[in-house]
This record gives C-alpha cells, sequence and structure tokens, in this order.
C-alpha cells in the first residue's frame, strides 16, 4: 500500500491553488482546442505554470515561452483564437510540465 494509504505524510507537497487551476484549465484546453479561448485564458494558464508571458509591444501577438524549452510561441490576441494555437500552446505547456518534473 502506498504511503499516503496508511495516512502517512506524502513526500510530494501539495499543488498551489493557483496552479492546480492552471492544470484544470490546461486540460479542457487539451480536450476542447475549439472552444471559445481567449487570451486572457492563456495568459491565465501560463502565468499559473511559470511560463513566460508577454505582451505584445507593437502589434497584436502574445509571446508565450518557457525557461526548460527551446523555442518562442506567438499567439494572437483575436478572439477566438484558432484551435491550432491552442494545441501549441498546449504542447508547450506538457514540455514545459515534463522538464520540471524531470521526464524530459
Amino acid at each position: 500500500m502506498p504511503a499516503t494509504d496508511l495516512g502517512e505524510p506524502s513526500d510530494e507537497e501539495p499543488l498551489p491553488p493557483l496552479r492546480k487551476r492552471a492544470l484544470k484549465a490546461l486540460e479542457a484546453m487539451e480536450s476542447n482546442p475549439r472552444a471559445d479561448w481567449t487570451i486572457d485564458d492563456i495568459g491565465r494558464v501560463a502565468r499559473g505554470l511559470g511560463l513566460r508571458f508577454s505582451p505584445p509591444t507593437s502589434g497584436s501577438h502574445y509571446k508565450v515561452s518557457s525557461e526548460h524549452v527551446d523555442g518562442l510561441l506567438v499567439v494572437p490576441a483575436r478572439k477566438p483564437i484558432k484551435p491550432p494555437y491552442i494545441r501549441d500552446f498546449c504542447g508547450l505547456c506538457r514540455a514545459h510540465i515534463n522538464y520540471a518534473m524531470g521526464k524530459e
């Protein structure tokens, strides 16, 4: 039996509420990339997971990047955000999470 079944403390720390909400929203994005996602949704998830989320300096595209994953994702601010951008964002988030958890 795992230690948690016996009431013993677990080695894993509980996720902070912000990260828990971000993971839940990420799962929703993955399961339905065609939903009416906005740039605010992407920003909320990115910040919750520790990704860099930069507003446009000129133009209308936000930038999302990870310190652990090479590359830069550019997302238009127009609503709704099209499914390919959501799928790319979810892939970046998963790669960031896997690297952070040591799963490279």
